[in-house]
């Protein structure tokens, strides 16, 4: 690790006592209040660019290039989602439990259902398509 952090933090989300931090080029970092590790994504998961993260049940949530990873590091649960929203990027995520309701950068939002990898969209959506924050 080192002392300095991210030039570009977007988004940031505590969990298991570690400040997580997205930057703006869609990699990972945390700091542990002394060091930052780095890219944390990088030779663990499939896709690791995110565009969203979040607290979830203990862990993490994040939303990437049509995937949803949860968890921790060393203990990551990659889902990859259905066509045709294996090639949306995630921008927005809210939820609890085993659900997840997602913003997209052009499919308005979706519900996925962590479990059985089920999305659903939205009916009727947003006028505009492209979701950055959901509560």
């Amino acid at each position: 690790g080192t002392a300095e952090g991210p030039k570009y933090p977007r988004q940031m989300a505590v969990a298991a006592g570690r400040l997580f931090v997205r930057e703006a080029d869609g990699k990972l970092s945390a700091f542990d209040g002394r060091t930052w590790e780095r890219n944390l994504l990088r030779h663990q998961v499939k896709r690791s660019w995110i565009g969203a993260l979040i607290p979830f049940n203990g862990g993490l949530a994040m939303g990437g290039w049509g995937t949803v990873i949860t968890g921790l590091p060393g203990a990551w649960k990659e889902l990859h989602l259905p066509a045709p929203w294996d090639k949306v990027g995630l921008t927005a995520l809210a939820g609890s439990g085993s659900t997840l309701s997602a913003g997209t950068g052009k499919s308005g939002v979706l519900w996925i259902d962590l479990e059985s990898g089920r999305c659903v969209q939205a009916p009727g959506g947003p006028a505009d398509p492209w979701v950055t924050t959901l509560a």
